[in-house]
C-alpha cells in the first residue's frame, strides 16, 4: 500500500461502499466551499457596493413631497436647471409617469444618468424618490 502515497490523486483504497461515499461527500463539501471563496473573492467591490446602495434606495420610504422639494432646492443650488422647469416638477410630478419626466427634455435623464455614471452618491440619492418610482412603475407596467 505504499504506492497510494506516492500518487497524489489516490485518496485512499476502498473496498467498501460506505467509506466512499464518505469521501466523495467530505471533498464535494470542501469543492462547494471553495467555489463560494473564490465567487466572492473575485466580485469587483464597486458592484458590489453599487448592489448594496440599491437594494438600500429601493427600500427608503420617505415623503414624496419633502423628497421632491430636496431634489429641486438641490438643482438651484447647482444652478444649472431652469427655475420654470424646477416649479413645473415642483408643481406637476405626480401628474405624469416617471417615464413620462425621464424621457421628457427636462434634466431627470441627464441628470440621473450623470449621477449613476460617475456614481454621485449625492446625485443618486437626491433622486432616489425618483428611481424608486421608476422602479414601481416598471414592476406595475410589467403585471398589466
Amino acid at each position: 500500500m505504499e504506492w497510494i502515497k506516492t500518487i497524489p490523486k489516490v485518496k485512499g483504497v476502498y473496498t467498501q461502499i460506505e467509506p466512499i461515499c464518505e469521501a466523495l461527500q467530505i471533498d464535494q463539501r470542501n469543492c462547494d466551499q471553495n467555489m463560494i471563496s473564490i465567487s466572492f473573492n473575485r466580485i469587483d467591490p464597486l458592484f458590489m457596493y453599487t448592489q448594496f446602495l440599491k437594494e438600500a434606495l429601493l427600500e427608503i420610504e420617505d415623503d414624496d413631497t419633502k423628497s421632491i422639494k430636496e431634489l429641486v432646492d438641490y438643482c438651484r443650488l447647482q444652478g444649472d436647471v431652469s427655475e420654470k422647469t424646477l416649479e413645473k416638477i415642483e408643481k406637476e410630478y405626480r401628474n405624469h409617469t416617471p417615464i413620462w419626466w425621464y424621457t421628457g427634455p427636462y434634466f431627470i435623464y441627464s441628470m440621473l444618468n450623470r449621477g449613476l455614471r460617475l456614481m454621485d452618491v449625492d446625485i443618486i440619492l437626491k433622486m432616489g424618490f425618483f428611481i424608486r418610482h421608476l422602479q414601481q412603475y416598471r414592476i406595475c407596467s410589467k403585471t398589466t
